[in-house]
C-alpha cells in the first residue's frame, strides 16, 4: 500500500512538472516571437 502511494505521489509530481514544463516553453516562444516583433518593429521604424 505505501508502494502504490509513493508510485501515485510520483506520478503526480511528474505530471505536474510536465505541465509546468509544457507551459514554461509556451511564454519561451511567446517570449521569442515577442521579441522579434519588438525587433523588426524597432527596424521598420527606426531605419
Amino acid at each position: 500500500h505505501d508502494h502504490f502511494l509513493a508510485a501515485e505521489t510520483e506520478s503526480r509530481a511528474y505530471k505536474l512538472m510536465n505541465v509546468n514544463h509544457s507551459v514554461s516553453l509556451k511564454y519561451l516562444k511567446l517570449d521569442k516571437l515577442k521579441h522579434t516583433f519588438l525587433y523588426f518593429f524597432h527596424c521598420i521604424f527606426y531605419e
